[in-house]
């Protein structure tokens, strides 16, 4: 409802500062959402079908359910963007009434068909709703201290749930990193492909129906092949595309590869289906666990730019540098020479790698 207010409010009065507030709302208001609905997911299959959760069928049919729910938010992306670019052409009055009109129904089956797994007669839920109702006044301490010990839950997986949940913690890490490397593909697109920004959109394109048919057809293949299987076949498959990116410089084969390696965006299934189920294990509230989650990918999501850019900044002045030596190279000379520009991609491959190792030893 929110979201389709500031929406609203765009269509009303169209200027830089209400689209600013509403798309900052928006992404907000977002990442509530995705919190909200994995946290229903995962309350779901605690405690209800025990036998199956039992025998790991449970953890299959979570696997097939949170992918079925990545294909759907990556259809709304792709689709999205599609349609916001025409609607553009008409105005940002057309286009924001129309993204009104979206949320609104979003609102109304949130209010109408989602189901709340939050037990409130539960006797710690009526303390935690009677302490509310008896607390009269705004506690600004512990307010000022719940906001400066916010930015520790991004940290919460790591050092408080034991070495399994670490593990797993580290696992997503490694399979989210490469998905984080911001600008840096697009620029590397432009100076060493030569590719144009409509270029590249139909790759982004391309990666986005890529995402939509892995995630798809995931539900299919995890029933067949197992959860632990799958992930492990996800993560070869995600060493295509940076495989090739190394070793060629046509971006023609970089895309055959991806094409091949299509189901490398649905690698996380399997690690966040397991997080989950353990914390369901060990009696670990779901809106937490996703909260810290959501924490922990964001201070990624922030690092990950920084050493991308950093990597390819400093290989392409090391391929600069050792491609004007004169005489006789050296191994590592001739090395960095020819690959520098692609370290980003050799740390994704790295990283494949260990993600590969871990898996197979943890799951």
């Amino acid at each position: 409802s929110l979201i389709t207010l500031t929406n609203l409010g765009v269509v009303m009065y169209p200027s830089v500062h209400t689209i600013c507030i509403s798309r900052i709302i928006n992404v907000l208001c977002s990442g509530f959402l995705i919190i909200t609905t994995q946290s229903i997911i995962g309350d779901l299959f605690s405690g209800n079908n025990q036998k199956d959760n039992n025998n790991g069928h449970g953890k299959d049919q979570m696997g097939a359910v949170l992918g079925r729910q990545a294909a759907l938010i990556s259809s709304g992306f792709l689709f999205g963007s599609l349609l916001g670019g025409r609607l553009t052409e008409y105005g940002e009055r057309i286009a924001y009434s129309v993204a009104a009109i979206f949320s609104a129904l979003a609102a109304l089956n949130a209010a109408f068909r989602m189901t709340d797994t939050l037990d409130l007669t539960s006797s710690s839920s009526v303390a935690v709703v009677a302490a509310a109702d008896e607390s009269k006044a705004l506690d600004w301490t512990s307010l000022k201290k719940a906001l400066l010990e916010a930015p520790l839950s991004s940290i919460q997986l790591l050092f408080h749930y034991g070495s399994h949940m670490r593990t797993l913690a580290l696992l997503l890490l490694l399979q989210s990193a490469p998905m984080y490397m911001g600008d840096v593909f697009q620029v590397f697109a432009k100076e060493e492909w030569g590719l144009k920004p409509t270029d590249f959109g139909k790759i982004v394109a391309l990666f986005g129906v890529l995402g939509i048919v892995s995630n798809t057809t995931l539900s299919l293949i995890v029933k067949q092949m197992g959860l632990r299987t799958f992930s492990l076949f996800a993560i070869v498959s995600s060493l295509f595309f940076p495989m090739t990116a190394i070793f060629t410089n046509n971006y023609r084969n970089v895309l055959i590869a991806g094409s091949i390696g299509l189901y490398s965006g649905a690698q996380k299934v399997g690690t966040t289906t397991a997080i989950t189920s353990l914390a369901n294990e060990r009696g670990i509230p779901q809106g937490q666990l996703q909260g810290e989650k959501a924490s922990m990918l964001a201070l990624l999501k922030i690092g990950c730019p920084v050493i991308y850019s950093a990597l390819y900044l400093k290989g392409k002045e090391w391929s600069m540098s050792m491609n004007d030596t004169e005489g006789n190279k050296l191994a590592l000379q001739m090395i960095m020479g020819k690959f520098g520009k692609k370290m980003p991609f050799v740390l994704n491959c790295i990283l494949g790698v260990i993600a590969f190792i871990v898996t197979w030893q943890n799951m």
